[in-house]
């Protein structure tokens, strides 16, 4: 079986930098994968991604 290391830091810049871009995205159902990403991030690190902390996911 094949097998992918990542870390959690790796894992948290992937769901900033995915809720980020759907931020950012004017299609009417982005609201839809900002709140999945975001309910993902609180249930691995126990916070989600502020607006604030956009800029330093963009900045990755």
């Amino acid at each position: 079986m094949n097998t992918v290391e990542f870390t959690k830091e790796d894992v948290k810049e992937y769901l900033d930098n995915a809720i980020s871009y759907w931020r950012g995205s004017r299609e009417s159902y982005s609201t839809y994968y900002v709140d999945a990403y975001q309910s993902v991030r609180m249930s691995l690190f126990g916070e989600l991604l502020s607006k604030e902390g956009e800029d330093n996911a963009r900045d990755r």
